[in-house]
């Protein structure tokens, strides 16, 4: 069986206690996780496919 590997492990380890993280500091992990190239989406990152889609539903 393959293991799978954690997107967070990078930025916080496992069982890590986010209350002592203030709101910055987890606003930059989900930027940084939102925002990390995915092999689906080619070049493009999660703010562009997010507008696009968006512009094409108005």
């Amino acid at each position: 069986m393959a293991r799978v590997v954690s997107p967070t492990r990078p930025v916080l380890s496992d069982g890590t206690d986010l209350t002592v993280h203030d709101a910055d500091r987890l606003a930059a992990v989900a930027a940084r996780l939102n925002n990390r190239p995915r092999k689906r989406l080619g070049p493009a990152d999660t703010d562009i496919i997010i507008a696009d889609l968006k512009a094409t539903v108005t």
